[in-house]
């Protein structure tokens, strides 16, 4: 398979309506938690000039980031979300989440379990890079502490190999 196409399907960032990063004295009450998983994979057929139909591998990676205040025993209490759709819940103050698309041209045939095992150990390897410059660049633009995510990482999917067996 040859990696064909790479693009963000979706993304959301948001801030919570009573959370301004800036007014935080101290970085250290935000604890910052993390999501990667493959979501899905399928196969395609797209009609060629020449009449022949060409098969391509989109699997969708769904990453995130999701800042939560520590509890504070003297501040906010008694605040509640006011249950509008603008609501991030809990006690998240921040998120940025994305969905990504790598699309593989395939070249030859290629088994439906092949092509799982590739969705969960190498999609990722595509993905992590446009994901790590995405979540920097929001970050500086919310206003959020930017985080230094590292260099490689893979989905955590391992529950869906556990399943097959």
């Amino acid at each position: 398979m040859e990696l064909n196409d790479l693009y963000m399907h979706g993304s959301q960032s948001v801030l919570a309506p009573n959370f301004e990063p800036r007014s935080l004295e101290d970085d250290s009450r935000l604890h910052c938690s993390f999501l990667h998983q493959i979501d899905r994979s399928e196969v395609i057929e797209v009609g060629a000039e020449n009449g022949q139909t060409a098969k391509y591998f989109r699997v969708y990676v769904s990453l995130g980031a999701r800042w939560q205040l520590a509890e504070d025993n003297e501040s906010d209490e008694g605040e509640e979300a006011d249950g509008d759709e603008s609501s991030i819940g809990d006690n998240t103050a921040a998120k940025i989440e994305a969905i990504f698309v790598a699309e593989y041209y395939i070249k030859n045939r290629v088994s439906q379990d092949a092509l799982a095992e590739f969705a969960l150990n190498n999609a990722s390897y595509h993905v992590w890079p446009f994901w790590r410059e995405y979540l920097m660049s929001q970050c500086t633009r919310m206003n959020l502490p930017k985080i230094p995510l590292p260099i490689v990482q893979l989905a955590n999917n391992g529950h869906l190999k556990e399943e097959k067996e």
